[in-house]
């Protein structure tokens, strides 16, 4: 089914958020709570996310992760979240 009709279609972005792969660091961000942004974000572009899963520009900034001793890359994470919000802003 497709989600992304009626007057929220008109602001979703053009094109996709870019690829998102990161280094796994020493101190760096927790892997499950990024990659469950990442799925919100990714719903989000795609118009498939429900109400309580669509993120904005903000929301996206406003994000704390914790941080693991295995963890994603924190300067990776952020300039790709960055780049999301961004696109999202239009």
């Amino acid at each position: 089914m497709d989600h992304a009709h009626g007057p929220e279609a008109a602001n979703l972005p053009s094109g996709p958020p870019p690829a998102f792969e990161f280094d796994v660091v020493l101190g760096g961000y927790d892997h499950h709570a990024v990659h469950h942004l990442i799925h919100r974000v990714e719903k989000t572009f795609a118009g498939t996310a429900d109400d309580q899963e669509r993120v904005t520009a903000d929301f996206i900034r406003g994000v704390t992760f914790k941080r693991k001793v295995r963890g994603y890359d924190r300067h990776q994470v952020d300039d790709a979240l960055e780049e999301c919000a961004r696109l999202l802003e239009g």
